[in-house]
């Protein structure tokens, strides 16, 4: 279906679009109804249903135990940030949480970086679990040139960075990169 979407340069991926074909009156869709869109030379989105991470990550809201609270079967609009045989997709939620997804052949996965409060002695500390390093490292095992990862910032620069690795590594047989 071709026509205009109303490009409003969402800094929250979009719950609706209002959509123009040709002549006709603006239409407006939830994301519900749709299976992709885009906007010519700027942002792609692909729809699906996945586990959403909605552990708080505020400071003030953390949870004083490792726990996640995820949503199942979660709809959503994903941006299309790399486009390879290994996706990245990127989610900003409503409370403005910034989520990463790697999207292969079989599935869509979130990368998680979960932080928490824990008691220590009497203080609370702030813990990290970068579980988002073993995901990738296993993610990943199939390329024998890429080194196990250590460290990595969970940021979009860094994880497209070490996507286009990966891709590279394995030949890129799809449309690479967008």
């Amino acid at each position: 279906l071709r026509g205009e979407i109303d490009d409003k340069n969402w800094d929250v991926n979009p719950q609706e679009i209002l959509f123009k074909q040709n002549n006709f009156q603006n239409k407006t869709y939830s994301i519900n109804k749709l299976e992709a869109f885009g906007i010519f030379n700027k942002d792609h989105y692909r729809v699906k249903k996945i586990d959403l991470d909605l552990t708080p990550i505020e400071i003030n809201e953390l949870f004083k135990s490792p726990e996640l609270l995820i949503a199942k079967d979660t709809v959503v609009a994903l941006r299309i940030i790399l486009k390879a045989n290994m996706n990245l997709l990127f989610l900003k939620d409503k409370s403005l949480k910034e989520h990463f997804f790697y999207e292969s052949f079989t599935e869509t996965r979130e990368l998680i970086n979960h932080k928490y409060l824990k008691v220590n002695d009497g203080s609370l500390l702030l813990h990290e679990n970068k579980m988002y390093i073993a995901q990738l490292n296993l993610l990943f095992s199939d390329c024998s040139k890429m080194k196990k990862i250590n460290v990595l910032e969970f940021d979009l620069k860094s994880l497209v960075e070490k996507f286009i690795a990966y891709n590279d590594c394995m030949g890129c047989s799809s449309v690479c990169y967008v």
